[in-house]
């Protein structure tokens, strides 16, 4: 479950993205975040509109 934190602007553990940005360069931002830890985002690509994602091991 996601939960919200006040924002401190001198916090630099945070990514952002605009609102605007397409949900790849969100999960890119996301992908940034988990890579630390091993993980990163993997999508599935099944030539539609829609994003198709999960977290897993990294792979490299």
């Amino acid at each position: 479950m996601m939960r919200t934190v006040a924002h401190d602007p001198d916090d630099e553990t945070f990514r952002h993205a605009d609102w605007k940005d397409a949900a790849d360069v969100v999960l890119e931002a996301v992908d940034q975040l988990l890579a630390p830890h091993g993980l990163e985002v993997v999508v599935s690509d099944d030539r539609s509109d829609t994003y198709h994602f999960k977290i897993d091991q990294r792979s490299s």
